[in-house]
C-alpha cells in the first residue's frame, strides 16, 4: 500500500492559484494529501472521483459561488461526515 493512500484527503476549492498552492504546500508539509479545484463545479467533480476526508471551500468564487457549491456538496453529503470549512481573503 502507498503510504500517500493512507493520508488524511484534503479537497482545496478555491479560484485564486496562489492560494491553492499555499494550502497543497502546507497541507502536504503536515502530512495531508491535498487535491485542489479552480472552482465549485471541479471541485464537486474530485469530490465524487475521490475519498474526501476535509473541504476547504472558498466563500466567493465566479460562476458557481461558495454557497451554492456548498449547498450541493451538502445534499450529496447527508449519509456521511464531510466537514466543509469555508474561507475568504475578504475582511
Amino acid at each position: 500500500m502507498n503510504s500517500e493512500q493512507t493520508l488524511p484527503c484534503v479537497l482545496v476549492i478555491d479560484d485564486d492559484i496562489t492560494v491553492r498552492l499555499i494550502a497543497e504546500r502546507n497541507l502536504q508539509k503536515n502530512d495531508f494529501k491535498a487535491i485542489l479545484a479552480a472552482n465549485g463545479v471541479e471541485g464537486i467533480e474530485l469530490f465524487n472521483e475521490f475519498s474526501i476526508d476535509v473541504i476547504l471551500l472558498d466563500y466567493e468564487m465566479p460562476g458557481l459561488s461558495g454557497l451554492d457549491t456548498c449547498r450541493t456538496l451538502r445534499h450529496q453529503l447527508i449519509n456521511c461526515e464531510v466537514p466543509i470549512l469555508m474561507i475568504t481573503g475578504k475582511d
